[in-house]
């Protein structure tokens, strides 16, 4: 870590969760060494195996630690700088990361959605013409600043079509806005957003908005 040897450091780390303990604080330790690392995807993987059921069914006694580390503010000044720059919440943004790639850059998906917001190349061409973002190529889409400046304004032209209603921005982000204005006519959202989410006819979508939520929630209670 001292000599700068990110990728060399974060393999050490792996080979050493195999030989530590099961305690909850070497664990722990770990995911914080491989956050300093901004390694945040390992960061995250490790206390989710580790403590998704009391993440799940949380206590009182809970350290604070785990929550954030279970909820990083990874690539916190990417994040900041463009949510301000678009006028989103950065904790949003930040759920819909957690979300799409939890942390990882060079996330693929095999639809071939790339990088931290799980951006569609073609999509993104569309979005840099927009946003005025000059010498955008597809490849930067696996560097997180790019991807992260790319996805907050499409999460902003979003916000925009649907009046600033998170639930069906964080609909529309997973399945398309088409099929989310087909849907919000045949539910009053702002009535009842549960009943909205829960009238979803795709079974992906309708979970995606439930996590996306509920990351956005965390955030703001944790933070």
């Amino acid at each position: 870590m001292f000599l700068g040897m990110k990728k060399e450091a974060a393999a050490e780390l792996w080979s050493l969760l195999e030989l530590m303990p099961g305690r909850s604080g070497a664990v722990l330790g770990l995911s914080k060494a491989f956050f300093e690392l901004e390694d945040y995807h390992s960061s995250i993987i490790v206390v989710l195996r580790n403590f998704e059921r009391l993440l799940e069914r949380p206590s009182e006694r809970m350290p604070d630690d785990l929550w954030l580390l279970a909820y990083p503010q990874g690539f916190w000044p990417s994040i900041t700088a463009s949510a301000k720059k678009y006028g989103m919440d950065p904790y949003f943004v930040a759920a819909i990361i957690r979300e799409e790639s939890q942390f990882r850059p060079e996330a693929l998906s095999p639809a071939g959605a790339r990088g931290v917001m799980q951006v569609m190349p073609s999509t993104s061409e569309w979005i840099a013409r927009n946003a005025g973002m000059a010498a955008f190529e597809r490849a930067k889409l696996f560097e997180a600043d790019t991807n992260i400046a790319i996805g907050t304004w499409y999460l902003s032209h979003l916000m925009k079509k649907f009046n600033g209603n998170l639930t069906l921005v964080s609909a529309a982000y997973n399945a398309g806005p088409e099929p989310v204005l087909a849907w919000a006519a045949k539910t009053d959202v702002k009535a009842d957003p549960a009943v909205f989410v829960e009238s979803i006819p795709f079974a992906e979508t309708r979970g995606y908005v439930k996590k996306v939520m509920r990351n956005y929630a965390e955030y703001r209670r944790i933070y």
